[in-house]
């Protein structure tokens, strides 16, 4: 049977409850049990590129027509230059607001976006292969060299805050549970034929966002 849109909201509200609990949770102790949830909460919500993932916050959006859109650092282009060593994400990439160095991308085109250079293999990883094939390393039934590759690419880059895969899942998590809460605010003031335009939670929500500080340092 087919879910209601109803239905749908409601197990939105539900994942970004377990996204902000646990990643407030791991902040606050550094405990990695909290991270396993996290990666599977991204997973679920966002992650695309295979039959059994229908990424519930991107499918919501586009059913309701709510588009899920914020400003980040261009998207690498070629490949990378033959003398590349290393290349580290140490700050937020994505904000709120527009800014001159920053590229307008929806959700799905960013997640798509190449952005991560793996040592290893001298290639830049899109942020979905990223959060799919750190996703996969909790299953531990099979040895998959190119989620090794990823994994050990990001824990080399390390900051006095967090190593590079905890620093992706904090900066990640911050930007879905942000869109899946203003998705939320924007299909209710709409349901209630309000302005979502110029409601002033949402300005809220958005300003909050704009300002937050993560980084590996």
């Amino acid at each position: 049977m087919q879910k209601t849109i109803e239905h749908r909201i409601h197990e939105l509200e539900t994942a970004l409850r377990n996204l902000e609990i646990n990643t407030l949770g791991f902040m606050q102790t550094r405990d990695e049990a909290y991270l396993l949830s996290v990666k599977a909460t991204l997973r679920s919500l966002v992650a695309t590129g295979s039959r059994s993932l229908t990424p519930l916050l991107i499918d919501i959006a586009e059913n309701l027509q709510i588009p899920l859109e914020f400003y980040a650092l261009p998207a690498k282009s070629g490949a990378p230059p033959p003398g590349l060593v290393a290349s580290v994400r140490a700050w937020r990439s994505w904000h709120v607001f527009q800014r001159p160095d920053l590229d307008k991308f929806t959700l799905r085109e960013w997640l798509l976006s190449p952005a991560y250079f793996i040592d290893r293999t001298h290639q830049y990883a899109t942020t979905n292969d990223v959060l799919r094939q750190l996703a996969e390393t909790d299953g531990g039934a099979h040895f998959d060299l190119d989620i090794k590759n990823i994994v050990d690419s990001l824990r080399r880059s390390a900051g006095s805050g967090y190593d590079g895969v905890q620093f992706f899942l904090v900066e990640q998590s911050a930007l879905v549970f942000w869109l899946g809460k203003r998705l939320l605010l924007v299909h209710d003031r709409r349901s209630k034929g309000l302005d979502s335009f110029h409601d002033t939670e949402i300005h809220e929500h958005d300003k909050q966002f704009d300002t937050l500080s993560i980084s590996m340092m």
